[in-house]
């Protein structure tokens, strides 16, 4: 028995296989949950590089590495309990599947996703990792082609964006090697940051290069590319850790964290502005994204070990908000859609969803960073670790974070004032009220989450250390 082969090819295996069911998709759906169930069950209850004994004679080896064309996929025991996450978050966008429209090939395209981004966590050398990034992003495309709501000019530019993203790393890769031969030379050393850094700005849609993310949030269906954009932002978060973990002279490079601090602070500055001025949803939250983005390049860049737990835990929280958030999207979208088919039919409307704004409006600010929520005390210990540091940044890092609370109301109010008439039948959607309990769970027990954080950060004793 094989770790890779269980989390890497497996999950590929089945979303093909799962094509075969596209015609029955209740079946598909849950037959995909199933698996993704099972194989974090399996993350959670069996080490990698142990024995299996069954029954007195025989006995099976679970080995953490594959061998596939010369290049080697390993995983270690430290990192099962990103496995068990990853699949769990699977499992969570299947299960919000349920109760929606979806493509009918998009929870394959799932379930090969979820295996393409544990294959960038596994695979040696580290920089085959940028493939398996590229080939998760651009997998859901043909989808989002038909799915999309004007033109395809979102999908152009973010596969440029990311070609260009992997063309730069690949050639800092490149670099690196001979920097390790001779770091004595700084001109190779300050051409490898720079080349690592201009890929790293295309792949995370650091401005100015950042309309690919905002374009492919509003012109497509939330919840067909909420997964790819959440899991790809995450995955690319990852390989920076990785690299910083794995090379010892570019972790001791002062200048790429000052580098980092301060691409953070623009970003976190661009993204509240664009928040400050976006007129709808959807707008808003790929706004919340850079301003994201931002926070965390800010977070890595104070090299401490307590600002790098408030780095992996603001992705996280954001890989689950953006699950609720596209899910509400959807579940309104299909709610409208509804009343619209049963209006040409001559039919009598379903009744209609309440009004969504506020709870729109909550899960925003749950990852915005609003008191009792996860990102709250992680937000204000990096605002207050870095006040000791330089004042002048803890003051931008403060006026961004204030820009994002601001941005909040100002398109609430505006969402109110467009409401004046809704249906006398209303209804409202369980899932949402369950999922939104749940991001608000995370604050409550937030004691609890932090000891998950530690265990994903494990694989980065050289940071930490």
């Amino acid at each position: 028995m094989n770790a890779p082969l269980l989390w890497v090819v497996v999950p590929l295996a089945s979303g093909l296989l799962l094509m075969l069911l596209s015609s029955h998709q209740r079946i598909m759906k849950l037959t995909a949950l199933l698996i993704c169930l099972l194989l974090g069950l399996v993350a959670l209850l069996i080490p990698i590089n142990s024995m299996i004994i069954f029954g007195s004679q025989t006995s099976l080896v679970f080995t953490d590495s594959l061998n596939i064309l010369g290049r080697q996929l390993i995983l270690g025991r430290n990192q099962q309990p990103l496995l068990i996450f990853l699949f769990m978050l699977a499992a969570f966008w299947i299960l919000a599947s349920l109760t929606v429209r979806t493509h009918r090939f998009q929870i394959s395209v799932l379930m090969m996703q979820t295996g393409l981004s544990i294959g960038m966590i596994s695979v040696r050398p580290l920089s085959f990792s940028i493939y398996f990034i590229l080939l998760l992003t651009i997998l859901p495309m043909p989808i989002l082609q038909v799915q999309r709501e004007s033109d395809s000019s979102g999908l152009m530019r973010t596969m440029l964006s990311q070609i260009l993203g992997v063309t730069f790393i690949g050639v800092a890769f490149w670099l690196m090697n001979a920097v390790s031969l001779n770091i004595a030379d700084t001109m190779l050393t300050q051409r490898t940051i720079l080349m690592m850094l201009i890929g790293f700005i295309f792949l995370l849609g650091i401005f100015p290069f950042h309309s690919w993310l905002v374009m492919l949030m509003m012109r497509y269906p939330s919840f067909s590319v909420g997964f790819t954009v959440s899991l790809q932002q995450f995955s690319v978060f990852y390989l920076l850790l990785k690299i910083l973990n794995e090379y010892t002279w570019i972790r001791t490079y002062n200048e790429l964290y000052r580098g980092m601090v301060a691409i953070g602070l623009v970003m976190l500055l661009f993204g509240g502005l664009m928040a400050l001025f976006s007129t709808f949803p959807k707008r808003l939250f790929a706004a919340l994204v850079l301003a994201e983005n931002g926070i965390v390049l800010v977070a890595i860049g104070m090299k401490s070990e307590r600002e790098l737990t408030a780095a992996m835990t603001l992705l996280v929280l954001r890989l689950l908000v953006t699950l609720v958030w596209a899910y509400i999207d959807q579940t309104e979208s299909d709610a409208q859609q509804a009343h619209a088919e049963a209006l040409l039919q001559g039919e009598d409307p379903p009744p209609s969803l309440i009004d969504l704004s506020a709870v729109r409006l909550l899960v925003y600010y749950i990852l915005a960073g609003m008191p009792l929520s996860l990102a709250f005390p992680e937000k204000i210990a990096l605002l207050s670790s870095l006040s000791t540091i330089s004042p002048r940044n803890s003051f931008l890092l403060g006026t961004g974070m204030l820009l994002l609370l601001v941005s909040g109301v100002h398109l609430y109010r505006r969402l109110l004032a467009g409401n004046a008439s809704i249906p006398t039948k209303k209804k409202f959607s369980p899932g949402i009220l369950i999922a939104v309990l749940l991001l608000l769970a995370l604050g409550v027990f937030a004691t609890f989450v932090k000891s998950g954080i530690a265990l994903l950060l494990a694989p980065f004793n050289a940071i930490l250390s």
